[in-house]
């Protein structure tokens, strides 16, 4: 199987922001048509803005900064809760459903079993 190589930018601008208290983004990270703005908490997919919940900002963030390896369940936990974690372990897998279900088409989120997650282009989908 051919991988298609990753895209990934990180770059200082301004991206539209559907709010004007928010103000421009400064420091945003781009993958494959999606730019996020750590500042604001706030994702564009071909400049449209992506609701996303902040546990799935902070998910999103942490596949992002892996860069196409592979996040652990227990990664993602220690990264997106922290120390607040109570809960069951599964919870990354329902997290990553519904950030399938909100980038579809964008990206893929794949599954490693037994290892984790990680974030790959769609094949035939160009990297911007």
């Amino acid at each position: 199987m051919h991988e298609q190589s990753i895209g990934w930018q990180l770059f200082e601008g301004e991206v539209p922001s559907p709010s004007q208290d928010t103000g421009a983004a400064r420091w945003t990270e781009a993958f494959a048509g999606l730019l996020l703005d750590s500042n604001a908490q706030q994702v564009f997919a071909n400049g449209r803005s992506v609701r996303l919940t902040l546990t799935e900002f902070r998910l999103l963030s942490a596949l992002l900064s892996q860069r196409g390896a592979v996040l652990s369940r227990d990664e993602a936990i220690a990264t997106v809760w922290g120390d607040r974690f109570r809960g069951c372990r599964r919870a990354v897998d329902v997290y990553v459903s519904r950030l399938r279900a909100k980038l579809r088409g964008q990206v893929r989120v794949e599954t490693k079993h037994g290892v984790g997650y990680r974030i790959r282009l769609i094949p035939g989908h160009a990297a911007r």
